[in-house]
This record gives structure tokens, sequence and C-alpha cells, in this order.
């Protein structure tokens, strides 16, 4: 049996791993497709933009931890899916065929979606955007406004509020004054944790004097 997994981030890693513990004593071929070498940790990724850490902290090469479980690695991309005909289609016109597929490609922002957001906002989604968020911080200027937010849908509010905090100590480390002000489709702060921690958040903003809009 051809197992083919699409995706080397947290669900494809996972998925080959564990499925590769059950088949242990089989005969059934695995197999991960990704353009990705490096398995990136991208919940830490929020610390380089305060260089508390670097990349080779938050990443491990991929090819030697599937060779070891016996798992084979291919470094591409797919650019098309042929379920009928059970393969894939790599970006070089490789075919791939299988028996069971795993998507676990994972997600893009779609940054368009919001009119003026694309390339005129700063993120940590992945490296690249956490690298360049670094940049605007060790460019900034005493009193430029800084606005961070929650823009409607995004499923993992909190990290807003960590970045937020972790850089109003990251200015008052460095004595510079820049105003902030952070803005979120809750109806109330992290209002999908409880009353406690909205209560909490609130009595924090009023006494870092950061204004908040909800809702």
């Amino acid at each position: 049996m051809r197992i083919v997994v699409i995706g080397s981030g947290f669900g494809g890693l996972n998925a080959a791993v564990e499925i590769r513990k059950k088949l242990k004593h089989s005969q059934h071929e695995i197999t991960v497709i990704s353009d990705k070498e490096e398995f990136i940790f991208r919940p830490s990724l929020i610390w380089l933009p305060f260089h508390k850490h670097n990349i080779k902290k938050l990443s491990f090469p991929l090819r030697p931890t599937f060779e070891k479980i016996g798992v084979r690695f291919i470094d591409k991309s797919v650019k098309s899916l042929m379920p009928k005909q059970n393969y894939v289609i790599c970006n070089d016109d490789v075919i791939i065929g299988y028996d069971y597929l795993i998507l676990a490609s994972g997600a893009s922002p779609d940054w368009a979606r919001i009119k003026g957001l694309e390339g005129k906002s700063a993120s940590i989604y992945d490296v690249s955007s956490a690298l360049k968020t670094r940049r605007n911080l060790e460019e900034m200027e005493e009193g430029k406004p800084i606005v961070i937010g929650v823009a409607q849908e995004n499923p993992n509010q909190g990290i807003a509020y960590e970045f937020l905090f972790e850089l109003d100590a990251y200015l008052n480390e460095r004595r510079i004054k820049c105003p902030m002000t952070f803005f979120t489709y809750e109806k109330e702060l992290f209002d999908g944790n409880g009353k406690e921690p909205t209560e909490k958040l609130e009595v924090l903003m009023a006494e870092k004097q950061i204004p908040y809009y909800c809702n």
C-alpha cells in the first residue's frame, strides 16, 4: 500500500510519524511531498522580531528525520491532484501514485481580502514576514503610531495580544515612546476564553494606556 502525505508542517509531520509507528512492521510505503526541507516551529516566530531566538533554534532538517523512521521524503511542490486516477503531479511534472492521500499542505493568508492590507502591514505569519517585522522594529522612530489588530475570522486571536505586550516591553526597554492602538473583531477582549481573561486584559490595557476597539 502506498500512502502519500502532502505537506511537512505540524499536520504532515505528525501524520507521517504516527502512521509509520502503526505500520512499523509492514511493507507499506509512506511518502511525504513538501517544498520545505526544514520544519519550522511557527508558534515561536513571535520571538524573531525581538531578537530572542534565531532561525536555527526554531527549525530542524526534515530529510534525516524521515529517513530515520523509514519514510520517503520528496522535496518538491505539488501542482495538481488527480483523485480519480490516484496520483499527484509535482511542479516538475513527476507523477507519484498513491492508494491513500493525506492533504496537509497548510494555509496561506488572504491579505488581499481586506483592502489596503497587502504589502502595507507587518506580521509574524512565516519566517520572511517575521524577519521583515524585525527590520521594521529596528527602524522604529520615536512617536510613530503603531496599530495592532485581529482581523475578522482569525481563529488565533491570542498571538496578537502576545505580540502587543511583547512590543510594549521591547519599546520600554529601549525608552522609545510610540502610541499604540489595538483593535479586534471580538465583542470583548479575548471574549472566547471567559470573563476573567477579558477583565484582566481591560485592566492591563488601562495600566499601559493602550486604547482599544472591539467589534
